[in-house]
């Protein structure tokens, strides 16, 4: 009810495709692990069936005004065109995966609208996004994640779903089918987790990944401190007044003078020691401390 009162059409078009997603992949997996509650495709749609009507009918007020304003606006139509990239979430907004701070600065090199642009979820889900846990719903939340990830961009795979997809193309700002990604992977990564909690997952693989996630935001930070050297583009070669020290403006003026290469570095010197922390605790099986290092990653980081 509050998807169809209150929120933009790419969120309810987007929910219609996950939930039926889902849905069908369910009756599927519980059809082949020979689940009793699911004898016939009848009995599986009988709830959904009743969920839907009563969504119906709860929101037929809405529906019935929404069917009388459509004539009258634009939003209405369908868009003959492919979305255009500042609607989108841009395959250069996918460093927020790591460095979610970035995506202050820079419009030219995002190319897209800021509210569009951050995926982050945390160092800890995002490690165990692509980590192995053995089981069938944690690959099919993956996929589903990897899936609307891609149709958030401008891409081939968005441009051919916009033309052969049924209500996509009355959707505007495409950018909001992240939302559809960073969930599942959300859910991929805890029963990853999970997994790695309770049946004592692969040490070996967890640390290689998170060994090079490291190294990545290292070298990124070392490239970082070479383009300010090379093209001074820096907060460090610009004025601040420290007339007003400690006081909201003079943090307004350093937050207004940082510069991009700026970002990826103070975010680096936030990353590097929380991942060191999340490993540490997670290799240890210390989950009880994991809390904290969680707690500073998306307090901070972001």
């Amino acid at each position: 009810y509050l998807l169809i009162s209150s929120s933009h059409p790419g969120i309810i078009i987007g929910s219609i495709y996950f939930f039926t997603a889902y849905s069908v992949y369910s009756y599927f997996a519980n059809r082949k692990s020979g689940s009793q509650q699911i004898t016939t495709l009848w009995n599986f749609s009988k709830p959904i069936l009743l969920l839907i009507a009563l969504l119906l009918i709860v929101s037929s007020a809405l529906i019935i005004s929404y069917t009388e304003i459509l004539p009258f606006i634009t939003r209405g139509e369908k868009i003959i065109a492919a979305t255009p990239v500042i609607n989108s979430n841009s395959v250069q907004s996918w460093i927020s995966f790591v460095f979610p701070f970035s995506t202050a600065k820079n419009d030219a090199f995002f190319g897209n609208d800021i509210s569009l642009r951050n995926n982050y979820i945390g160092l800890t889900l995002f490690l165990f996004t692509f980590f192995s846990g053995k089981k069938k719903h944690t690959y099919f939340f993956l996929i589903t994640g990897l899936f609307f990830l891609l149709l958030s961009s401008n891409n081939f795979i968005h441009t051919f779903c916009f033309k052969h997809l049924p209500l996509l193309n009355y959707v505007r700002l495409n950018g909001e089918f992240r939302i559809f990604a960073l969930f599942p992977f959300i859910l991929a990564a805890a029963n990853n987790l999970h997994y790695f909690q309770k049946e004592e997952g692969n040490s070996k693989l967890f640390k290689r990944i998170s060994l090079a996630l490291g190294l990545i935001i290292f070298f990124v930070c070392v490239w970082a401190a070479i383009n300010i050297i090379l093209t001074k583009n820096s907060i460090l070669f610009v004025t601040v007044s420290f007339d007003h020290f400690f006081t909201i403006n003079f943090f307004k003026s350093i937050a207004a003078n940082l510069r991009f290469f700026d970002i990826l570095i103070i975010q680096g010197l936030v990353q590097l020691p929380v991942l060191f922390l999340i490993r540490k605790y997670i290799l240890q099986k210390r989950f009880n401390l994991l809390l904290l290092p969680i707690v500073i990653d998306l307090c901070v980081a972001t």
